[in-house]
């Protein structure tokens, strides 16, 4: 006959066990029997009670119920920053900021006429590139008699005084800019020295100037070509348009009119741009 036996073992559930006996029980052999069964079940459920122990220690978030290794003595981490850290954003826009303006000192754009004064020039014009030439201290030098170091070449070898060729090389930067066209190529006669003056004297006779008195030999006139012997050519309207912004002006004993017409005479006054 087949018996079975239930013990409930708590937390760990019910261990039943399965005992054959025989038909005829003996029973000196059955109180043995008993012994022996009641023994076992208490082995069952001290090994089970120790199962159910092990089991709470176990790890539950192991998937092979072993349990976590775990440091013996954990220690907080402490994070710093490495030393090349990167800058942050507003660091970094103030390093491009500061570059950025020394980019725009570098690479500012070429000065206009327009500007402001860029020089101790009258009206502020800049020098002619490579000359250095400062105006003469009145009746420090005679007419006609300007030594390189004050005369200022604005191309072609044609020389004025560092003034009149600042505030010339202005005017031809506007003249091109509105036509095209090169002021430059138009000019026909500059500086004339004392000698130079007496030869055209000589050559033209009651038509040029007294030597010694012409403002060619103070370095301050230009006789232009290109049509400005007319005082109805568009290069004469252009030039007594904007000219006299510049300083250039045709006087009034050249004008139409005056004492010595000549269209093509132009002289620098440095005081209309002072």
């Amino acid at each position: 006959m087949l018996t079975r036996a239930a013990v409930a073992l708590g937390g760990a559930g019910a261990v039943f066990l399965t005992v054959q006996a025989s038909d005829t029980i003996e029973p000196a052999a059955t109180a043995d029997s008993d012994i022996a069964v009641f023994r076992g079940l208490e082995d069952l459920r001290d090994d089970a009670a120790g199962a159910a122990s092990r089991n709470e220690e176990r790890d539950p978030d192991s998937e092979t119920g072993d349990r976590a290794d775990e440091p013996e003595n954990p220690q907080a981490t402490v994070l710093e920053p490495p030393s090349g850290e990167p800058a942050s954003d507003d660091d970094a826009s103030e390093d491009a900021g500061d570059g950025g303006d020394s980019e725009a000192e570098d690479s500012a754009p070429a000065r206009s006429v327009d500007d402001g004064p860029a020089s101790s020039l009258p009206g502020g014009f800049p020098a002619i590139d490579g000359c250095s030439a400062e105006v003469p201290a009145e009746g420090s030098v005679a007419n006609g008699q300007l030594s390189d170091e004050q005369l200022c070449d604005v191309g072609d070898g044609h020389l004025l005084r560092s003034d009149a060729a600042a505030a010339f090389q202005a005017m031809a930067e506007a003249y091109e800019d509105e036509t095209g066209r090169a002021l430059l190529k138009c000019i026909g006669n500059t500086y004339r020295t004392y000698d130079q003056q007496v030869d055209l004297a000589r050559q033209k006779p009651g038509l040029a100037a007294e030597p010694g008195t012409s403002e060619h030999g103070w370095g301050l006139a230009i006789d232009f070509e290109c049509g400005a012997n007319s005082y109805s050519s568009s290069f004469y309207a252009w030039l007594d348009t904007h000219g006299q912004q510049f300083g250039w002006i045709n006087p009034s004993w050249a004008r139409s009119g005056g004492s010595r017409p000549e269209p093509w005479h132009w002289e620098f006054d440095p005081g209309l741009v002072s």
